[in-house]
């Protein structure tokens, strides 16, 4: 829920503010990984095994997908939106110019963060699967 809440909401100041279609374009590569959740999500209903090749195959291209275009390329964004939110300035700011100094970089950490928390959960699930990580009963 705080995905579609935050994804919209930055989208929606970037166009109100005309400022940042570039960082909006970018942050849309995130839709890259989302092929392999889908795949994965259909071979579940159709009740492909977990330890077939297919399976683990497709795991692995989505951990890599996700790394490399949620983790890494995102990060690289917020650090690179911080470093040039001061050259930007006269053009932002028309609006609500303490939004861009703090809402921009808000939105982008909310959205990184729940990224890398994605991430951490992927990353526990395989190794769990491959038998890296011990599954811990409570109760």
């Amino acid at each position: 829920i705080a995905h579609h809440t935050l994804l919209p909401l930055g989208f929606l100041y970037g166009i109100a503010e005309k400022a940042g279609p570039a960082y909006m374009s970018c942050y849309l590569f995130n839709e890259a990984s989302t092929v392999f959740l889908n795949i994965r999500w259909f071979m579940v209903k159709a009740g492909v095994a977990e330890s077939s090749a297919l399976y683990l195959g497709n795991a692995g291209v989505l951990w890599l997908a996700f790394l490399s275009c949620r983790v890494g390329f995102n990060g690289y964004m917020l650090v690179h939106m911080q470093g040039r939110l001061a050259y930007y300035r006269p053009q932002l700011g028309k609006v609500l110019p303490t939004a861009d100094f703090v809402g921009l970089p808000l939105l982008a950490l909310g959205h990184n963060a729940l990224n890398w928390f994605w991430f951490y959960l992927l990353t526990r699930q395989g190794g769990k699967a491959l038998g890296l990580i011990k599954s811990v009963k409570r109760g």
